[in-house]
């Protein structure tokens, strides 16, 4: 979790405007480690997650 982390803060150099990255949600994203990161970057950072698989909403599904 220490590499997301550090992967987190490698794209916050040199940025002007908030940085908007999208996840899956794998728990690791959610831990309380990258929430508290997240918040430590009063909002420079804003992470937003995929919905979970929705066969029903995939037409290749059906």
């Amino acid at each position: 979790m220490k590499d997301t982390t550090w992967r987190l803060s490698r794209l916050m150099p040199g940025a002007r405007e908030p940085v908007f990255l999208v996840r899956d949600g794998h728990p690791i994203h959610k831990a309380k480690r990258i929430q508290d990161f997240v918040k430590a970057q009063t909002g420079r950072l804003k992470l937003f997650y995929l919905p979970p698989y929705s066969a029903h909403l995939n037409p290749d599904e059906m």
